[in-house]
């Protein structure tokens, strides 16, 4: 069972090599396949907000940014109202194996910073006697705002009536290409009052919409129009700075 997850966190990490100079620095931890497990991705989440959380509390403390990249499938199992993520060691006949929304709602809500979340799920229907039904990434995204009750941006991979498909042609799912067509890409960059180029979430989210029927159309597939939404008091935001 394939799933990822991705957790980056815009903090002061010394001598850390980045690229993005939208920011001092940059925490990352990637999770593929077999490494993508509950208890890993839980402690990937906690471990990035209690190093927010820290560098909070320091005097002449900067605005942080926590991102997070989940891409797989999500799911519902009956007789549950929670909605889960299929992590890699996800039993469907043991709900309790799942990675619950609610608890990363829970983790998010307590990062003293902005957050990003990226959902690449689809509506795949799941077998097994104890699921309900697949659920696409419009109604993740609903269900992680509602539990965590804070301010972020939430990119979703399709609209409701939309499949999340896969196979771009570097691998990726869509929307996963879309997303690096837009970051590689020149054409979605601003030059601010200091020369340099830089990337805006309206620009990213601008760029996604471009680029994911783009990229569906080149393979053939039915169109696939990514969804935002901005929850509470969400402030203009760079992301990207050459």
């Amino acid at each position: 069972m394939r799933a990822a997850c991705g957790v980056v966190s815009a903090q002061v990490v010394p001598r850390r090599p980045h690229r993005n100079g939208a920011f001092e620095a940059v925490q990352a931890q990637l999770l593929v396949d077999e490494q993508a497990t509950k208890s890993a991705i839980r402690q990937a989440l906690v471990d990035m907000v209690a190093a927010l959380q820290a560098r909070a509390h320091k005097p002449g403390a900067e605005r942080d940014v926590l991102v997070l990249f989940l891409a797989g499938h999500g799911l519902q199992f009956v007789g549950d109202p929670d909605l889960y993520f299929l992590n890699h060691d996800t039993d469907l006949n043991r709900m309790e194996t799942g990675l619950s929304l609610t608890e990363v709602g829970e983790m998010l809500a307590v990062a003293p910073a902005e957050v990003v979340v990226l959902i690449d799920t689809c509506h795949a229907g799941m077998a097994g006697s104890g699921i309900n039904r697949g659920l696409g990434p419009d109604e993740v995204a609903r269900r992680l705002q509602e539990v965590s009750e804070r301010s972020m941006y939430v990119l979703s991979a399709a609209r409701a009536d939309e499949i999340a498909q896969e196979g771009s042609t570097q691998g990726h799912g869509v929307f996963t290409a879309a997303l690096l067509a837009t970051l590689q890409s020149r054409r979605y960059l601003q030059r601010g009052e200091d020369g340099r180029l830089s990337l805006s979430m309206a620009s990213l989210m601008a760029g996604l919409q471009a680029e994911a029927p783009r990229i569906t159309q080149a393979l053939g597939k039915p169109p696939q129009t990514p969804v935002f939404r901005l929850f509470g008091d969400v402030l203009p935001l760079t992301i990207y700075r050459r």
